[in-house]
């Protein structure tokens, strides 16, 4: 069995990991930013480690990891969040000197991370999606809105869950609420608002050369916010389509 470093232990699905790995019979060391992270307390953690906010001090966090992987031993590092995954993923070739890693080039990986460049490549493709603009500044983002229709979503380019998103009913709403984004957010897009109504999420993993190796389907019964946002409660399904 391996020696696993997952990271990212304050959320609460890393702790679904940490157990499956560890029942596996893997020994699965946990980080995280936080002294009092989730999956600290757990009995399937082997040793607990505390390192710098990914987000606030990436520079220090690399540091951080890179004198443990080179002090430890392990067979696998698994980040999860979108700070320490960025951050693991630019520096692969750097890291892989010490462990291996599980993760894509870090072309591919901007390539989904910026949800703009992924849904012109989906534009591109013909693939199906919510009408989707991208402007640059408030007056960019009224006149586009009007293109779309109301209501529209102002989601962030690179985020995720529910942060920074926000559904606007009219042009007096988007006034009031793009510049926020924008400000947190730079140059966030324009979708059309789609209801929410018996929506199927789909997750693949795939290896280099594009062969399916797993797959899961769920079916999604409450986000959050109501109006639209992450799922907080699904089960699985079979769905053929």
């Amino acid at each position: 069995m391996g020696k696993i470093l997952i990271l990212d232990g304050q959320q609460r699905n890393v702790l679904s990991c940490v157990r499956s790995l560890a029942k596996k019979g893997h020994v699965v060391d946990v980080g995280a930013h936080t002294k009092n992270a989730l999956c600290f307390s757990s009995r399937f953690t082997a040793e607990k480690w505390l390192y710098p906010d990914p987000a606030e001090h990436p520079e220090a966090f690399l540091e951080a990891l890179q004198n443990k992987v080179r002090e430890t031993r392990y067979d696998l590092v698994l980040p999860f969040i979108d700070s320490s995954t960025k951050i693991v993923v630019d520096a692969q070739d750097m890291l892989q000197q010490y462990v291996p890693l599980h993760v894509p080039r870090p072309e591919s990986f901007h390539l989904a991370f910026d949800k703009a460049k992924t849904f012109q490549l989906a534009r591109k493709l013909n693939l199906p999606a919510p009408e989707t603009r991208y402007p640059k500044n408030l007056d960019d983002a009224v006149k586009l809105a009007g293109e779309i229709g109301y209501p529209v979503v102002i989601k962030p380019r690179k985020s995720s869950g529910s942060r920074g998103l926000k559904i606007v009913k009219n042009e007096q709403e988007l006034v009031s609420a793009f510049p926020r984004i924008h400000a947190k957010y730079p140059e966030p897009i324009l979708q059309e608002y789609i209801p929410l109504q018996d929506a199927v999420g789909f997750v693949a993993l795939y290896d280099n050369d594009g062969k399916l190796k797993a797959y899961s389907q769920h079916k999604r019964l409450h986000e959050f916010p109501l109006s639209g946002g992450p799922s907080t409660l699904r089960i699985t399904i079979d769905d053929k389509r």
